[in-house]
């Protein structure tokens, strides 16, 4: 299932590119994740607040233009994300309570780290400030699959935890997720930009469940 997701993405590209006729657009970015969502308390230890976690992303997208000042932007995207599930009082991971690797007794905000690929689809509006200068500002959803998922397990007990890193045994539907996406740039000159943005999931019970990502990078189009 998750190689039809990736041809269907890549397919997705191309048919767009076949009929536009403006630039495309790479970018790389350094991100920061945050688990927003509350903890069941199995190893709060009194304390729910979250650490954040370091990742980074890399893209390439078509902009397509309309009007005068507004563009759609279909992307594609490769992450990693580490959520930042460890608790700011005692630095430690907040772990899936049952020892399994399985989806199905997994829970939320708990640590994770996963690699993803998704599509973001975008519309933009483009502010122009001087002939070099021009701000532009998007928003729209992105559609993303976790194509690889590790999580903690306590493999102790509540007196010596011993914290043990595993990949997760999940599927196609259950690493699906959909989110809203926005971002600020300043574009200087006609290839370079530089933007903030921020994207945060809609779906429910899955390991992204309540995590806000920022992101800060560079772009160039072409």
């Amino acid at each position: 299932m998750k190689r039809i997701f990736t041809f269907l993405i890549l397919g997705c590209l191309i048919s767009i590119s076949s009929f536009a006729a403006d630039k495309w657009n790479v970018y790389i970015a350094g991100t920061l994740s945050h688990d927003c969502g509350g903890y069941f308390d199995y190893n709060a230890d009194g304390n729910t607040n979250f650490k954040w976690g370091g990742g980074a992303l890399l893209g390439c997208g078509y902009e397509i233009g309309f009007a005068n000042a507004w563009s759609i932007t279909p992307a594609l995207e490769f992450s990693y994300t580490d959520n930042g599930a460890y608790y700011n009082k005692t630095g430690k991971p907040a772990v899936n309570p049952f020892a399994t690797d399985s989806k199905a007794q997994s829970v939320s905000h708990i640590w994770t780290s996963s690699w993803n690929i998704a599509i973001p689809v975008t519309a933009g509006y483009r502010i122009t400030l001087s002939n070099n200068v021009r701000l532009r500002i998007n928003a729209g959803v992105y559609f993303s699959e976790a194509l690889a998922v590790r999580h903690f397990v306590n493999t102790g007990n509540s007196q010596n935890p011993v914290y043990e890193k595993r990949k997760v045994s999940s599927d196609f539907g259950n690493d699906f997720q959909i989110g809203t996406v926005g971002s600020f740039s300043v574009e200087t000159g006609p290839h370079f930009s530089y933007f903030f943005r921020t994207q945060y999931p809609f779906l429910k019970d899955r390991w992204s469940t309540s995590t806000v990502t920022l992101a800060l990078g560079v772009g160039y189009s072409f």
